[in-house]
């Protein structure tokens, strides 16, 4: 049974990047339907509580803020990658001084039979039958261990050799891939 290895630095850009990923993959459209409605209805009452009832005019002046609401409730629900970067990366460094975490470095290693990771913040290992999901993207594949605990690795700093035996072990394990 051949074991593979590879190590990875922390970046809190890259830590950014993967959960906007996640973001985007985990939300189902159902997920997103209910936020959406969520939100415009909370829009909706809140531009009637600001301008509807003190207008002059009346309804006249609420008409224009529904189209407003309504795209704005739209962009938030099902375009969320844009939204998470604001203030996720000032969110995430101040965790990780708190934690005593700056820099670092992350290594996976894996066989036939587990995974594992040996870091400074939520090193660990798992069996492949006991993987959640996983993510294959362009630029990232995310491992999850749980519906919102991921980790992520960076294609480009894997050897191919690396790359394909863990997507290949992936493939293989009872995890649904998202």
């Amino acid at each position: 049974m051949r074991e593979y290895r590879f190590t990875q630095p922390y970046d809190l850009d890259r830590t950014v990047d993967a959960y906007e990923i996640h973001t985007h993959v985990s939300r189902s459209q159902a997920e997103r339907r209910n936020i959406f409605l969520i939100l415009a209805v909370t829009f909706l009452a809140l531009t009637w509580a600001l301008f509807g009832m003190r207008s002059d005019t009346g309804l006249a002046a609420y008409w224009p803020w529904i189209p407003l609401s309504l795209g704005l409730s739209a962009l938030i629900a099902w375009f969320p990658r844009r939204w998470n970067r604001v203030g996720l990366k000032g969110q995430l460094a101040t965790r990780m001084k708190q934690l005593g975490i700056e820099e670092g470095q992350t290594t996976y290693v894996f066989d036939d039979e587990q995974m594992r990771i040996e870091d400074d913040y939520v090193g660990g290992k798992f069996a492949w039958s006991d993987l959640y999901a996983w993510h294959d993207g362009p630029d990232y594949l995310l491992i999850y261990r749980a519906p919102q605990f991921f980790y992520s690795i960076v294609k480009a700093d894997v050897d191919t050799e690396s790359l394909s035996a863990l997507v290949q072990r992936l493939k293989s394990s009872p995890a649904k891939q998202l």
